[in-house]
């Protein structure tokens, strides 16, 4: 599943980054890599942005950068 399509509250290990080399370095430097546990804080109105918290950081992601992250969703 793509982490866009979760909602508020859930949670998720990454399991595969883009394959554009711009933006997986993007998501590296905000500190996403494969099987970094992520949980999704807020979800705007209209899906266009994504307020994920990895650690103790917060970040926002577009939609369209949430689309390219392959998640697996931890079951709580």
């Amino acid at each position: 599943m793509k982490l866009h399509e979760l909602q508020k509250g859930e949670k998720a290990v990454v399991k595969g980054l883009p394959s554009d080399q711009i933006l997986r370095e993007r998501l590296h430097s905000f500190g996403i890599f494969k099987e970094s546990h992520l949980e999704v804080k807020e979800v705007s109105l209209v899906k266009a942005t994504l307020v994920v918290a990895l650690n103790q950081s917060l970040m926002i992601l577009r939609s369209s950068e949430a689309e390219s992250i392959e998640v697996e969703k931890l079951v709580s």
